[in-house]
């Protein structure tokens, strides 16, 4: 299939054209060349901005787009004008209105009502209304030929967030680790790999639907003992309280990524109506294992827009073993 990706040289976009160039795709990106410039040589690239440049792909039909940097409705808009069979539109679980609902939450949950089509900046709070907007604006381009992929937190490999990097990183490089006690909070997440292979087989089905596609909810704490396993360390775990960690100032999910309060529903996602079509979860200590694997062969110290530095989780840990 001759196959235009919007995207496609930073982490979920990296792992489908790895899956396409894997399946025998005939691949071409269209990107600003600003972040991994080298990336697959091998592909066809269309460099600008998929706004004002969108014409430089509007002269080719292709077999299939799929869409892996579309937060406007100006970028969507703006490619919802290409020649395709077939249009698959990464998403998000963010487009739903969770607030006051109990999960687990299927593709039936509620939506927030759309963002404002003509915003020109993402934020926090715009981020999954405008996800919806632009999922409308597909839907009406491609009724009958568009598929939404809706993944919760993306992991694995060549992550740049630092959301789950910081720990797989921190308890490799360091034996004294700072963590809330919450142990018991399901953490959800979907490898980017696993991603990638359902994105991909969706798209080269013409699958017209939504799926959310999720991982497996396991115990925080499990992932923190299957990275120490894997780390082959001996931890000292300072463990902290809510209470405790207010008193010096750090916060969970931004300090301390993908941690949570007791009883969010945050990662309460069912991926039964993804697996049913055919999403297959790898293991996470596999996930663990290869992100360990590209953070020491990289170098990388596991820091994204989530995480603080070493320099603050000492600061953090002296004030708490001095109060």
């Amino acid at each position: 299939m001759n196959i235009l990706v919007l995207g496609g040289t930073q982490f979920v976009g990296r792992a489908i054209v790895d899956q396409l160039l894997a399946n025998h795709h005939d691949v071409t990106l269209f990107h600003r060349g600003k972040t991994n410039p080298d990336l697959f040589p091998t592909c066809k690239h269309i460099l600008g901005d998929r706004v004002a440049d969108i014409e430089k792909a509007k002269a080719t039909h292709w077999d299939a787009v799929i869409d892996v940097s579309g937060y406007l409705p100006s970028q969507v808009l703006a490619s919802a004008e290409l020649k395709t069979n077939f249009y698959t539109f990464i998403s998000t679980i963010s487009i739903y209105d969770t607030d006051g609902l109990e999960g687990p939450f299927d593709e039936q949950t509620r939506q927030f009502a759309e963002g404002d089509p003509s915003a020109t900046e993402v934020t926090g709070a715009n981020y999954g209304p405008l996800k919806v907007t632009c999922e409308r604006i597909v839907r009406e381009a491609y009724p009958t030929n568009h598929a939404m992929i809706r993944p919760g937190i993306i992991i694995g490999p060549h992550d740049h967030t630092g959301r789950f990097p910081y720990w797989v990183a921190r308890l490799d490089q360091h034996d004294e680790v700072l963590l809330p006690n919450t142990f018991e909070e399901r953490f959800q997440g979907i490898d980017a790999r696993d991603l990638a292979a359902f994105t991909v087989a969706i798209t080269e089905q013409n699958q017209n639907g939504f799926w959310n596609a999720v991982g497996p909810r396991v115990p925080f704490g499990e992932v923190i003992d299957e990275i120490r396993r894997q780390t082959e360390r001996e931890h000292k775990l300072v463990v902290a309280s809510l209470e405790e960690l207010e008193k010096v100032e750090v916060k969970l999910w931004q300090d301390l990524p993908v941690t949570l309060p007791p009883g969010s529903q945050t990662f309460n996602y069912d991926p039964a109506k993804a697996q049913s079509a055919g999403l297959n979860l790898r293991p996470i200590s596999e996930t663990i294992g290869d992100t360990l694997a590209w953070i020491r062969d990289e170098g990388k110290d596991g820091l994204g827009k989530y995480g603080m530095t070493r320099e603050r989780e000492i600061e953090a840990i002296s004030k708490l073993k001095s109060s």
